[in-house]
């Protein structure tokens, strides 16, 4: 009786570690998700902008805030700043 008792716990056990990965896969995968729409917002918004849209317009078209956009075009200026003079490899 106490050997069915051990397996049924194990099993248990097993079931529980299967849905718990399968959770945390589940997580990642929606925070990756997120993560690739937001940097692919973020080009978008500058390739807008290179266009000459205002930051409105970009703002509205992609659904996100007018703060959004410019942190996303004021990080890409200051990425475009500090590479400049930079050696090529």
């Amino acid at each position: 009786m106490n050997d069915l008792f051990e397996f049924y716990l194990k099993s248990e056990f097993q079931k529980r570690e299967i849905i718990d990965y399968e959770r945390g896969f589940a997580q990642g995968f929606q925070r990756g998700e997120k993560s690739g729409e937001a940097k692919k917002a973020r080009e978008i918004a500058v390739r807008l902008k290179n266009m000459g849209m205002n930051v409105a317009f970009i703002a509205k078209a992609l659904k996100v805030s007018e703060v959004q956009v410019d942190a996303w075009l004021n990080d890409e200026l200051a990425s475009v700043e500090t590479s400049v003079g930079e050696p090529v490899p």
